[in-house]
């Protein structure tokens, strides 16, 4: 039987409600900027904004306990559910990819945009390719599933504390035009990421062992990562990518 706590976090309020609410007001500030002419000034972010506003609306509705798509039989939850958790990571990555290659707004060639999205793709792939073999041979993973997710929440954070403290800055240091903006507005972005990993490694140790309370603190990541990371990509973006 379900403990209160996880009733609530499974409750129609916090799974879609709260995640779709504080997503839409992301996406309607990010559509109201695309409207205003953002897609001329910066056709990446626009782009970028446009997609991944969406597709995580999307994701919460389609995933959550109350989805419209249970029961399914047919296992298209299960696959959706896939590729979601793909395209929640990759986007940081694309987002990454593009502005440390070239900080500017300016428009690219189409080349220059597919070599940043394939790059972003495979790295925000790598953690799901390594836990696939995992999840289906490591026996612990087979009798507790919680213990798949706070494996791959784990692999997620190194990665991202690896980006954070390591390549991003690298990659700003050897441009030929220094961008302490766009560096700053990256470097955001990567610490969101790190906390929201962390928050839901240490969410998911208390519920495996100490008290399902930590269904609680998992609530905080969740809306991170569904409501805000799109809002706070725009709203941080640095005046000459956004203004």
């Amino acid at each position: 039987m379900k403990s209160l706590w996880q009733r609530l976090y499974d409750s129609a309020w916090h799974q879609p409600g709260s995640e779709l609410l504080f997503g839409f007001i992301a996406l309607a500030l990010a559509a109201r900027w695309i409207v205003a002419g953002g897609r001329a000034r910066s056709p990446f972010l626009a782009a970028w904004l446009g997609l991944f506003g969406v597709e995580i609306l999307l994701d919460a509705w389609l995933t959550a306990p109350h989805s419209p798509l249970l029961p399914d039989h047919g296992g298209l939850a299960g696959s959706l559910a896939i590729a979601f958790v793909l395209l929640g990571d990759v986007r940081f990555y694309v987002l990454v990819e593009r502005y440390t290659r070239d900080p500017s707004a300016a428009p690219k060639p189409s080349a220059f945009t597919l070599r940043a999205v394939l790059a972003g793709l495979a790295w925000g792939s790598l953690v799901s390719v390594l836990m696939a073999p995992l999840a289906r041979t490591v026996p612990a993973f087979q009798r507790e599933l919680r213990l798949i997710f706070l494996t791959y929440e784990l692999m997620a954070l190194a990665q991202a504390i690896v980006w954070l403290t390591v390549v991003i800055p690298r990659r700003m240091r050897a441009l030929a035009t220094p961008a302490p903006a766009v560096a700053r507005w990256l470097v955001g972005a990567a610490r969101f990421i790190v906390a929201q990993y962390a928050l839901w490694a240490l969410a998911d140790v208390i519920i495996l062992w100490a008290h399902p309370a930590g269904f609680l603190l998992r609530v905080v990541p969740n809306v991170l990562y569904y409501g805000f990371f799109v809002g706070y990509v725009f709203w941080r973006a640095p005046p000459a990518i956004r203004s």
